[in-house]
Formats: structure tokens, C-alpha cells, sequence
């Protein structure tokens, strides 16, 4: 009984390139019901620009290998440069996963990626201690584990 306006489902893209087509018309039911749908793990498969530009995405979560790697792989930020611009010129919000120090956080401000979720903000937490982290999180004008960089 939840208005799935208020849904996101994460779908890895391994998920999206196993089976494309069934992939392709379940992610437009959920989005007809308003449910919105990011793409977790972005960089680890081989998900098409075809694929990319047909799914009804809203979000694209860069992998952590790509993040963790940044501060000392030159290479490393041009990958995550360009899959924030790709996201952008999709008309996608940006997440990097694995964000784990301000060094980051300030890299990934300048490459422009909307979002930051990782342990430098929270660990994974029990449910019933949900509350006291979201209390904590919006005291600090943050998304809960993804603040706004």
C-alpha cells in the first residue's frame, strides 16, 4: 500500500543485458505505474546506448570500481567523467557508489555527478535503526546514504 511514486527499484545491468526484451517491457510496466528506476552497477556489463536510451531510467548509479579508483587513476576520473556526461545528456540523475572520503566527494562535485552514497556517510543499517539515520541524514539536508554533491 505504498504509492509507487514514492518507489525506486534498482536494477543492476547485468539484469538489463540477460534478457533485453523482458528486461525492456517490465521496466516500462513498473514506470507506467510510477515506479522510478535506476540502473545500479553501471560500468560492469555491457549495457548499449540503444539500451540506455529505450529503458524508462531516471537514475544511473556508477560503480564503485570506477569510484574507489579515482584519486589515484587519472584514467579512472575520465571514466566516471563521461559516464555522468552520458547519464546527463540522457536526461539521468547521477549516483557514484562508493564513496568513502571528501576527496572524492569533492572530485566527483567538479566532474558534476549529482549524488554520492557510501560509507563515508553511512554504513548499511538495521531497520529498526532507519529512523535515527534519517534524522541524522536530514539534519544534514542529505539524501539518506546518497547526499547531494
Amino acid at each position: 500500500q505504498v504509492d509507487p511514486e514514492r518507489l525506486e527499484l534498482e536494477v543492476t545491468e547485468s539484469a538489463l543485458i540477460e534478457d533485453p526484451v523482458r528486461s525492456h517491457d517490465m521496466l516500462h510496466k513498473l514506470a507506467a505505474l510510477g515506479v522510478t528506476l535506476a540502473v545500479d552497477d553501471f560500468g560492469t556489463g555491457y549495457t548499449s546506448m540503444a539500451q540506455l536510451e529505450s529503458m524508462p531510467l531516471t537514475t544511473l548509479k556508477i560503480d564503485r570500481s570506477f569510484v574507489v579508483r579515482m584519486a589515484d587513476d587519472p584514467a579512472g576520473a575520465t571514466l566516471v567523467k563521461a559516464m555522468v556526461d552520458l547519464a546527463h545528456e540522457f536526461g539521468l540523475e547521477v549516483v557514484a557508489e562508493g564513496v568513502e572520503d571528501s576527496e572524492i566527494t569533492d572530485r566527483l562535485r567538479e566532474l558534476g555527478c549529482d549524488i554520492g552514497q557510501g560509507f563515508l556517510w553511512s554504513r548499511p543499517v538495521h531497520g529498526d535503526d532507519l529512523p535515527e539515520v534519517l534524522l541524522r541524514l536530514s539534519c544534514q539536508r542529505t539524501r539518506v546514504a546518497a547526499p547531494r554533491l
